[in-house]
């Protein structure tokens, strides 16, 4: 037993090692492309422009965005100076207080928060901005029977929720949520779950 768990632990640090790489690779990636972005639209140096302004200016108008982007766009606009992590989530939280971004998708386990100007035309996703709870409470009210566990699951990804969890781990967290949450969810005698009704 004791071996299989060690491997089962190898596994995992491969796992995180490969991911890692790839992640470096991507931020990497989008930093040099936004670098070419600022010289092919000529974009002038911002000298002391401030961090609000200068987030603003790099946040893409046509398509979604994530942190990554806008800091590889910070870096690129001005690649000497300190661009602070922290900064950025408190300019974005109040640009969406402003109104003039949104947030299309919360951050997850290993996936960024997404973002959109609001005077970019693009159709809601599916449950955007929707909290995991609420799109399990969303697929039950659809439903006209309980469901089980895997059928929660498989309705949830058909209808474009986006994880970026094992599908057994995401069915996991799902089983989570509900057990969690009793005073919103029931399971009957044979396993399948419905919304939990008032009582009259």
């Amino acid at each position: 037993m004791e071996a299989f768990k060690q491997l089962r632990q190898r596994a995992a640090e491969r796992r995180d090692r490969a991911y890692k790489l790839a992640k470096d690779e991507y931020e990497l990636a989008l930093a040099r492309i936004a670098e070419l972005e600022q010289l092919l639209i000529g974009t002038h140096v911002p000298g002391r422009m401030t961090t609000a302004k200068a987030i603003e200016s790099v946040i893409p108008d046509d398509r979604p965005f994530t942190t990554a982007d806008v800091m590889a766009g910070l870096t690129a606009l001005n690649p000497d100076r300190d661009w602070r992590p922290r900064a950025i989530d408190n300019q974005l939280h109040l640009l969406r207080k402003k109104g003039k971004i949104r947030r299309l998708r919360a951050a997850g386990n290993k996936r960024r928060a997404l973002f959109i100007r609001t005077d970019v035309n693009l159709p809601p996703l599916p449950f955007e901005n929707m909290a995991l709870v609420d799109v399990i409470g969303e697929v039950l009210a659809k439903s006209d029977q309980p469901l089980t566990q895997t059928e929660i699951v498989v309705r949830i990804l058909e209808q474009g929720y986006e994880t970026d969890q094992p599908p057994n781990r995401f069915r996991n967290a799902v089983g989570t949520v509900m057990r969690g949450e009793a005073a919103v969810f029931s399971k009957g005698t044979n396993g399948r779950w419905a919304i939990r009704r008032p009582q009259a």
